[in-house]
């Protein structure tokens, strides 16, 4: 069966160790090659494949990007929209 879902790409940071060595790779079993080929797991401190996904600049700087984010300003402009 075709699951109806457009998909460009999936990146998963640093799952936990359950996600990335169990639930993951079963799940990877049941999609279809196209849709495996756009999971992609990045683990470790090692951000070169991290930085072969995502531009530097679009990453925050914890994650070595420089990205500005501020989660107090952050928060603050969700709020409202939760209440």
């Amino acid at each position: 069966p075709r699951l109806p879902v457009r998909l460009g790409k999936l990146c998963v940071y640093n799952p936990p160790w359950f996600v990335g060595r169990i639930l993951l790779p079963i799940v990877r079993m049941l999609l279809s090659a196209k849709l495996r080929a756009r999971l992609v797991v990045l683990n470790g401190a090692d951000r070169e494949p991290l930085y072969r996904q995502f531009e530097p600049a679009s990453l925050t700087e914890e994650l070595g990007g420089s990205y500005p984010f501020d989660l107090a300003c952050w928060a603050a402009s969700v709020e409202p929209a939760l209440s």
